[in-house]
């Protein structure tokens, strides 16, 4: 049940990413809204259909967007390195089944692996996207307010998702 629930949360990210997020940008950074969608990946997929996931819900926001392989090669890349990451904060051996969120691995494992995540997406992103640091004042002015708005959207959602 798990898994087909997280398939319907990960469509409703891509659609709000395309349809909402994409034309509310706050000082040239966005949320980036369908991250958070990659960083619940069920535990027990494994790393190659990860990275096939990443692929296809990087290629429809690039659709939608027109940036061409901009978010497939950061998403490829965040799902890469997802288990690397959630291995390092959370050291809980049984933990292999199940959605990764602040229930299965606290508050403060769950902000500092969703803020690893959001970080790396983030910076990968913008510097594909300028190919240059020409104007360096400006790409980390996005890539800060799309982290804080990210990340904050992130929490959010755990805090209002999670059971008392």
């Amino acid at each position: 049940m798990s898994i087909l629930l997280y398939i319907l949360w990960l469509l409703l990210a891509v659609v709000l990413q395309v349809l909402l997020f994409n034309h509310l940008p706050i000082f040239g950074g966005v949320a980036l809204v369908y991250v958070i969608a990659l960083l619940k990946a069920p535990v027990e997929i494994s790393r190659v259909v990860q990275i096939v996931m990443g692929f296809l819900v990087g290629f429809v926001v690039d659709i939608f967007c027109n940036t061409p392989g901009m978010h497939a090669l950061t998403a490829v890349s965040v799902m890469a390195l997802r288990d690397v990451i959630l291995h390092l904060y959370n050291d809980d051996p049984e933990f292999k089944n199940g959605l990764v969120s602040m229930q299965q691995i606290g508050l403060s494992a769950y902000a500092r692996f969703s803020l690893s995540i959001i970080v790396m997406h983030c910076i990968l992103l913008y510097i594909i996207e300028s190919f240059t640091l020409f104007n360096f004042p400006v790409l980390l002015a996005k890539i800060f307010i799309s982290i804080s708005l990210t990340f904050g959207i992130c929490m959010a959602f755990e805090f209002a998702s999670s059971k008392k």
